[in-house]
């Protein structure tokens, strides 16, 4: 289950480490008034609720959970499904080689619209 708050490395490390042992992703999305997740990173867009992970909330969460525990074969095929969703996120969304395509891409998009050249993009991501 993953919750926004005092999880030790960050928000974004716990959530991390949820794909990168295959776990099945419980995201809270539910915040009083608020619907999705008060936090976002930048592929959530490829995300699918329901495929890559759950969401759940104050009124759900329980049952959600109950299920996904459940030993029966519907509850087993739940987990297998949600582990091998976050088995590919972690190997096509979050993986160190994806971040790195990512913030390059990022920086390269950056460069672009500030008309510099892909030298100079370069140059300034090696200076670091």
């Amino acid at each position: 289950l993953n919750l926004p708050g005092g999880a030790t490395g960050g928000y974004s490390w716990h959530l991390n480490q949820l794909w990168a042992t295959a776990s099945a992703v419980l995201i809270w999305t539910s915040w009083g008034e608020h619907k999705g997740p008060l936090y976002t990173e930048f592929y959530y867009p490829a995300l699918r609720p329901g495929v890559t992970h759950l969401e759940v909330g104050e009124h759900s969460v329980v049952a959600v959970a109950r299920a996904l525990l459940a030993d029966t074969d519907v509850g087993r095929a739940m987990r297998e499904r949600l582990s091998n969703a976050s088995r590919a996120v972690d190997e096509h969304l979050v993986c160190p080689c994806c971040l790195v395509r990512f913030y390059s891409a990022l920086l390269f998009e950056i460069g672009a619209r500030q008309n510099l050249t892909e030298h100079e993009v370069s140059r300034a991501w090696h200076a670091q």
